[in-house]
This record gives structure tokens, C-alpha cells and sequence, in this order.
């Protein structure tokens, strides 16, 4: 056994090490340890099974076994070499029906993103909405394969005795198809257009509504991490969380102000915001609040009654004060003929909850910082406080 293990070297020595099997610098130059050291620790097995991904005819040598045959170890097997395993086999065979075309395109990227076999393998359906995106690059980005299959839907009771007007739409009923350099995102259902989405997980993505046939529609969902949306002369920006943390608006000469506003889905978005666990997912108020359902984008700016520009809002900010000021002041001057400017910074001081800890505001009227009760509103900070009913 001595023998063997000075023909495996220091590297091999800084694997047991690395594996817990023996402790850091007790392995000496050249190996020389016992057996018997080695054996009697309880991390045996993790140094075969690490040893075994490095030197397989090693440690058949060494006259050791895995015990790790399948359970554990099968699986990424199966991973990196790049296949499914049988239940997502049989949700693909089920999706294909025998389109050989997507078969190929699927065993391309297994081959070429060994993530997306552990992912699929994992949950297999994604596999449905792979088949939704396999005209798009996207459909090997698990970010927003994850998103069409589960975390668009994360409001979804709102949707119910709601407004009859609105799509209600599902993740899993988005299609994104690439041409001419866009990808573009599609309701599967009813082939209407709802938007382009660029970028990706490391840069942040970026979705387009401004030509959308349907754009609150994405808008309604919940949102995508660490995105920016735009719509008309709107913006708003997503943490890792999907939580809004920068909205922008843009009043100029050119702009149409259109009120949508929609009280009952308005209050249902406060209620559910208040309570909601971002960790849990779930919905779980632990008593009421003196909130309203403010708008980032004001309703008489032009800014919709969605879960995306909806946030719970103490009640006092929303209706009185320089919040409150400031969106009249702003909107007076653009019906004088102004360019006014508003952005808010939105921040939460816990990362499980959607209702936000203070508003960070800045306003520009024709290029200047507004001036309201001797206060400049420039990073002009608004805390939202907690008060029960």
C-alpha cells in the first residue's frame, strides 16, 4: 500500500487532504502513510470517490471499493456525459414526437452546456420550456428557463376575480423566437408580441415593451431578476430578487399621459407585496398595514397598475407630503410646457420581504433639481415606515 501511494505523488496527497480523509500537512513528502492511517478515518469514502474521478486503475490497486455505485454518483455520471436521464427522456420523446430537427438541437447543447443536463435532469420540466425557446438562444439559459417554468408565476392568485381585460398569461405560455438579431417573446397561446429580451445573466437582461401587442401582459408577471424593463417613456430596473429597486419616467413635449388605474388590483398587489416570503414563497401577513398600493410611476403620469410598478406604500407617503408634492408640482410643469424628470431608488432592508424600507427621489424639472418646501429633491431620502391598522 506504501508503494502505491508514493506513485500517486503530492498531487493525490492534496486530494485526501482536500477530502477531509486525512488532515492538512500529515501526509509528508513522498506519501509515506500508513494504511492503517488512512482507514481509520471516517472519510474514507470521500477520498475513494475523489480519487476514483481522478485514477480509477488507482484505486482498483489499492484494493479499495466505492460504495457510492449509483445513488449518488449516477447521476453525474449521466450530467456530464452530457444525456438525460429516463423521466426527462420520456417528457423529450413526449415533446418531440419525433421531430428528429429538435432532437439533434438538444443533444447539441447537452454536449456543449453541461449545466443544462444536471437542470433538466433535476427538473425535467424545464424541458417544456426549452421546447417554448428552442427557436432562441435563450432556451440554454437557465435563468429564464427557471423563469418560464416556475418564477414568472410567483403572483399568480392575484389573477383570479380580476380585471377581465388583462391576459393573466402563465411563464410557461411564452415562446421567444430569434430573427434578425432580436429575440423576440411571443403568448404561444394567441401569437401576440409582447416584447424583446436581450442580455443575460452576468450583464443583466434588458426586456423591450415599447412595441408590445400586449405589454402589460409581461408586465403583470412576476418580475424577471436583475432586468430592466422598458415601456414608452418608462423604466425600472430588478434586483437578484426581482424586486423593483429604480424606476424612471420622462415627461416631455412628445409624451401621451394616459391613467390606467385600477383600484381592485391595485389593493390586491399591496395586500399580497405586504405578506409576501421571498424565501418561503409564500403568503403569510402577519398583521394589516397602514398601506396603500403606491405607484413608482404615478397613475397621473402615465404609469400602470401592474405588479411591476406596484409597491406597498405607508399610506401617509403616498397621500401627503413631498411625495406627494412632488408628483403635482412635476406634473403641473409638464402641462406648462416642462421636461420633467423623476427617478426613485427603492430600497429594502430585508431581503425576504417585496415591501420596500425607504424611496430615494430625485426630480429635475427643464434640467434643474426641483426645489419643494426648502427641500431640494436631489437623492432626497423617504422613509417607508411600518404602521399597523
Amino acid at each position: 500500500m506504501e508503494a502505491v501511494l508514493e506513485k500517486i505523488g503530492e498531487a493525490s496527497g492534496q486530494i485526501l487532504e482536500a477530502s477531509g480523509c486525512i488532515q492538512e500537512g500529515s501526509i509528508p513528502s513522498g506519501l509515506n502513510a500508513s494504511v492503517d492511517k488512512i482507514k481509520n478515518t471516517s472519510h474514507i469514502d470521500n477520498a475513494v470517490k475523489t480519487i476514483e474521478r481522478v485514477d480509477t486503475p488507482l484505486v482498483a490497486e489499492m484494493g479499495l471499493e466505492t460504495k457510492y455505485e449509483s445513488s449518488i454518483d449516477r447521476p453525474r455520471e449521466t450530467e456530464a456525459s452530457g444525456q438525460l436521464n429516463e423521466t426527462a427522456t420520456k417528457i423529450w420523446e413526449g415533446l418531440c414526437d419525433g421531430n428528429e430537427a429538435k432532437e439533434r438541437i438538444l443533444r447539441e447543447d447537452l454536449k456543449e452546456h453541461p449545466d443544462l443536463s444536471k437542470a433538466l435532469n433535476k427538473n425535467p420540466e424545464l424541458l417544456k420550456i426549452f421546447d417554448n425557446f428552442i427557436g432562441s438562444k435563450y432556451r440554454t439559459d437557465l435563468t429564464a428557463l427557471r423563469y418560464g417554468a416556475n418564477n414568472a408565476d410567483g403572483f399568480r392568485q392575484l389573477y383570479y376575480k380580476s380585471p377581465q381585460n388583462r391576459s393573466w398569461i402563465k411563464g410557461e405560455y411564452l415562446r421567444i423566437e430569434d430573427k434578425d438579431g432580436l429575440s423576440t417573446i411571443y403568448n404561444k397561446n394567441d401569437g401576440k408580441m409582447l416584447g424583446t429580451l436581450s442580455g443575460d445573466v452576468k450583464s443583466g437582461y434588458k426586456i423591450d415593451l415599447r412595441k408590445s401587442e400586449d405589454p402589460y401582459a409581461l408586465m403583470d408577471l412576476s418580475p424577471l431578476r436583475n432586468t430592466e424593463y422598458t415601456y414608452k417613456n418608462k423604466n425600472w430596473k430588478t434586483d437578484g430578487q426581482g424586486r423593483p429597486v429604480e424606476s424612471s419616467v420622462r415627461l416631455s413635449d412628445n409624451t401621451e399621459v394616459v391613467s390606467s388605474r385600477d383600484n381592485s388590483f391595485i389593493g390586491k398587489i399591496c395586500e399580497l407585496k405586504s405578506g409576501y416570503n421571498i424565501n418561503t414563497q409564500d403568503y403569510r401577513p402577519r398583521y394589516k398595514l397602514k398601506d396603500d398600493g403606491g405607484h413608482l410611476v404615478a397613475d397621473s403620469w402615465g404609469g400602470p397598475s401592474t405588479s411591476l410598478n406596484i409597491v406597498p406604500q405607508n399610506a401617509n407617503v403616498n397621500r401627503v407630503g413631498l411625495w406627494r408634492d412632488s408628483e403635482r408640482i412635476g406634473l403641473e410643469a409638464f402641462k406648462n410646457g416642462a421636461t420633467v424628470e423623476r427617478t426613485i431608488k427603492i430600497e429594502y432592508n430585508n431581503r425576504n420581504s417585496l415591501r420596500p424600507s425607504a424611496f430615494v427621489l430625485s426630480q429635475k424639472i427643464d434640467g434643474e433639481y426641483c426645489v419643494i418646501k426648502s427641500h431640494t429633491v436631489k437623492e432626497l431620502k423617504i422613509e417607508n415606515i411600518k404602521e399597523k391598522k
